[in-house]
């Protein structure tokens, strides 16, 4: 009687850590796959940023090229106005030479 009741007693506890462990078990396995879903959906979220970061990289590259293009059609304009500005320039200091050497002319 005693052993039987030594033996329904450990076979109770085993039971119990059984039941345990089983427990333990389904809770690891609910927090691994938690934490598989959590490193599928940061994967998915840095490769949605890197390629956000690579199409605003492109566009800005695109809008610098932009720029570029407009400071090069400024700076040729400039350069054209100053040399029309300098051939103006020198065109008048010609006339006023031309107008001096007439006025000693008529002398």
């Amino acid at each position: 009687e005693d052993l039987r009741r030594t033996l329904a007693d450990k076979l109770a506890v085993l039971d119990a850590q059984i039941q345990r462990f089983k427990r333990e078990n389904e809770q690891s396995r609910k927090l691994r796959v938690e934490r598989e879903q959590a490193v599928r959906d940061l994967e998915k979220e840095r490769a949605r940023l890197k390629l956000d970061v690579d199409e605003e990289r492109d566009r800005l590259h695109k809008e610098l090229e932009a720029e570029r293009g407009k400071l090069r059609k400024e700076r040729k304009r400039l350069e054209q106005d100053r040399e029309r500005h300098r051939q103006q320039v020198s065109l008048a200091n010609r006339a006023a030479e031309d107008l001096a050497k007439l006025k000693l002319e008529h002398r």
